[in-house]
């Protein structure tokens, strides 16, 4: 599990909320309901390998806090951002998840059944990962970038 830096804006800022931040802009997720749900976030989400999140509240349940988990829609498939192309050197850049591993796979003919690797698999450290591909003597290549288990 990995702690993400959501949990640190929402405990520096005191809101009752959980929110992300992509492209420099906040989202809210949710809004706690202080009596049922909990508030006031306690801890650094976490997300687990399945791609959910996890934190605790100081208040609710009974008043003894809670636990409570938060998927994000799309936090599992990656989007590419960018593509660039130079010479027959091709760089694939896309939005990820921090210490998930990613495999950049391609196709020359979408009739193909099967999908090619490109590399080995890539394991970003920030919120975008880059992957190079050598495109060789193939006249078109289709990619797609899997999140992998």
């Amino acid at each position: 599990m990995k702690t993400i830096r959501i949990a640190l804006i929402l405990l520096a800022l005191a809101v009752r909320t959980e929110a992300a931040v992509i492209n420099n802009v906040v989202t809210i997720l949710h809004a706690f309901d202080t009596i049922g749900e909990g508030g006031e976030p306690w801890s650094p989400l976490v997300q687990y390998s399945d791609g959910t999140f996890y934190g605790t509240c100081w208040t609710g349940g009974n008043y003894c806090g809670t636990f409570f988990n938060l998927s994000v829609p799309g936090a599992d498939a990656p989007k590419i951002a960018g593509v660039n192309k130079s010479g027959s050197s091709v760089t694939l850049t896309w939005l990820a998840l921090v210490g998930r591993a990613y495999q950049v796979q391609f196709k020359t003919n979408l009739d193909q059944a099967a999908w090619n690797n490109s590399g080995s698999p890539v394991t970003p450290t920030n919120s975008t990962a880059t992957a190079f591909d050598s495109v060789g003597s193939d006249r078109q290549r289709f990619y797609r970038v899997a999140l992998l288990p």
